[in-house]
């Protein structure tokens, strides 16, 4: 869906960019203007683009690893600590079959 929006704007974005570039530069300067942008479009596309799209598609690959390992750590802290800390709690606390009343 990401790169569906981002190729919808990329659409819209070069033409017009070409198309108001006569408005904005003189007739003198309108070369040096269109070589900049097409040298901009040229490095984005061919040079940025790629690896950025690499690492963002070797990010979503590891989302599944981290959010399970952060689930395993949290749940091993959390038994940790009711562990510690159930000592403390076991004089305040009456222990009737599985509910537990304070």
């Amino acid at each position: 869906m990401v790169f569906a929006l981002i190729g919808l704007l990329e659409t819209t974005a070069d033409h017009p960019a070409l198309s108001i570039l006569p408005s904005l530069v003189g007739s003198r300067d309108l070369d040096r203007a269109n070589s900049r942008i097409s040298a901009t479009q040229l490095v984005a596309d061919e040079f940025i683009g790629p690896p950025f799209g690499g690492l963002m598609f070797a990010a979503a690959m590891a989302l599944p690893l981290v959010g399970l390992a952060t689930g395993a750590g949290l749940g091993g802290l959390l038994a940790t600590v009711f562990d510690l800390a159930m000592p403390f709690l076991a004089g305040s606390l009456v222990f009737i079959g599985c509910a537990v009343i304070a």
